[in-house]
C-alpha cells in the first residue's frame, strides 16, 4: 500500500481531473457535429472510453507491483494517443476551406489538449512517486 502523501494528491488530481474531462462531454459533442471529418467522433468517443478505463484504473492503483504500474501505463497511453488523434483530426479538419470558425470549436479543442497534458504529465508523476514510495524515498 502505497501511503506517500505526494501520491495521494497526484492521484486524487488525475481521478477529479478525469472526472472532469467526463463532464465536458457535451461540449465535445456539440464541437464534434459541426466538424466535417467524421472520423472526430469515433476517436472522441475513444478518449472518453479510455479515460472511463483509466479513471478505474486509477482507484486500483494502490501498491508498486507489475500489474498496476502495466495497468496504469497501458491504460495512459490509450488515453493520450487517442486525444492526441482527436487532437490532430480537429488540426485536420481547420484545413478545409468548408470548416467552422475555430471560435465555434476552441473550448472543446482546448480541453482536450489541457486533458491529454494532465494525463500524461500526471502519469508519470505518479508512478514517480509511486516508485519512490515503495522503495521508501521521500
Amino acid at each position: 500500500m502505497i501511503e506517500s502523501t505526494k501520491f495521494q494528491i497526484i492521484k486524487f488530481i488525475m481521478i477529479i481531473s478525469v472526472i472532469i474531462g467526463l463532464a465536458f462531454s457535451q461540449v465535445h459533442i456539440a464541437a464534434v457535429s459541426l466538424l466535417f471529418v467524421r472520423e472526430i467522433g469515433f476517436y472522441l468517443f475513444l478518449f472518453v472510453f479510455s479515460s472511463v478505463i483509466y479513471l478505474a484504473i486509477l482507484f486500483g492503483f494502490r501498491s508498486w507491483d507489475r500489474a498496476s504500474v502495466v495497468q496504469t501505463v497501458l491504460a495512459a497511453l490509450a488515453t493520450v494517443l487517442t486525444g492526441g488523434y482527436t487532437i490532430l483530426l480537429f488540426i485536420q479538419d481547420r484545413a478545409d476551406p468548408r470548416s467552422v470558425d475555430f471560435s465555434e470549436i476552441s473550448l472543446s479543442f482546448s480541453l482536450i489538449v489541457a486533458t491529454v497534458i494532465i494525463y500524461f504529465i500526471g502519469t508519470v508523476a505518479l508512478l514517480i512517486t509511486a516508485k519512490k514510495s515503495s522503495r521508501g524515498l521521500k
